[in-house]
């Protein structure tokens, strides 16, 4: 099987979903942890962290076949470069280049794309 991790980031929390090659979401897959946008850099990025490994997790003990993660980010946003450009939320993390951060956090391989809409 085909697995797919889609977060919203919002204000408040973000919210995960794994979802197969149709888009149909996985039952059980959907969950929620706060995004701490008015938090340090630490707290935003722990987050992130945080929600992306529970959904590997998830994918892991279905052995799915991760392809990749798409993320619905609040504008301003720099899609090329990965960078939120927000001065009212996330501005712990302006400018920073969310593509590599979530690479290191979470272990995701390179190969696998992560994109932002």
């Amino acid at each position: 099987m085909t697995a797919y991790l889609i977060i919203d980031a919002g204000g408040t929390f973000l919210k995960s979903a794994v979802l197969d090659s149709s888009g149909n979401v996985f039952p059980g897959s959907a969950l929620s942890v706060p995004s701490f946008s008015d938090g340090s850099k630490e707290q935003v990025l722990g987050a992130f962290g945080e929600i992306i490994g529970k959904c590997l997790n998830y994918i892991g003990m279905g052995e799915m076949e991760f392809k990749g993660v798409g993320i619905a980010f609040p504008g301003p946003f720099n899609i090329y470069q990965a960078t939120p450009l927000m001065q009212h939320k996330f501005k712990s993390i302006y400018g920073l280049d969310l593509r590599e951060h979530f690479y290191k956090i979470t272990g995701i391989s390179r190969v696998k794309p992560v994109g932002y809409l």
